[in-house]
């Protein structure tokens, strides 16, 4: 084979794997969530060899799947589809940094479901690898912000806004965060309604 002839199959090649879209399938009493991280962090959630998205799936029971960008745009979208039976917990607390061991005065904890879970370690895996490469590894003060792109399909939309604004303006008022929707992302053509908690 010529080299003209191998690139071309290369080529080819590629462009098909890039048009097939994985296909997650949502069962009932099942949610499909996405989330969307920028390029620079894709890499930490995915991990070498997709060690870190491998565990989070088997930690959280739950299908977690990285989707590349598309439309020339910097950002993946990550499909989390997992059960919604509130069935798991975690420990939620407004400090950061090291906790010593069985340090968990001030902690509330947490009844979610596995898909909720997901997102919450997608979440802090995402923030995490943006700690370490704009500080060093070190989050420090109380101002620091973290911020998260959720997407929601046009007709969610109303039910994330509530009637007149009212399950927004509540979710605002009860957890300090500034939420916003957005306009479609070039990543897809769903409304993002973007996070941003202190």
């Amino acid at each position: 084979m010529n080299n003209l002839s191998a690139a071309t199959t290369a080529v080819s090649n590629q462009n098909q794997r890039q048009q097939r879209r994985a296909i997650i399938h949502v069962l009932p009493d099942e949610v499909a969530l996405r989330v969307v991280c920028h390029a620079s962090v894709i890499g930490g959630i995915i991990g070498s060899n997709g060690y870190v998205v491998s565990t989070l799936r088997r930690e959280t029971g739950t299908k977690i799947h990285c989707e590349s960008p598309v439309n020339g745009s910097d950002h993946w979208v990550v499909f989390i589809v997992g059960s919604t039976a509130v069935n798991k917990s975690f420990l939620l607390t407004d400090r950061v940094g090291g906790f010593a061991a069985g340090e968990h005065e001030g902690w509330v904890t947490c009844e979610v479901s596995a898909a909720q879970m997901a997102l919450i370690r997608v979440l802090e895996r995402s923030w995490a690898v943006l700690a370490a490469k704009d500080s060093g590894g070190v989050v420090e003060g109380d101002d620091k912000e973290a911020y998260c792109g959720i997407l929601a399909d046009r007709s969610q939309i109303g039910a994330v806004l509530g009637l007149g604004g009212k399950s927004v303006e509540w979710m605002r008022r009860n957890s300090g965060a500034m939420i916003r929707v957005l306009p479609p992302p070039s990543c897809v053509t769903d409304l993002l309604s973007r996070d941003h908690a202190q």
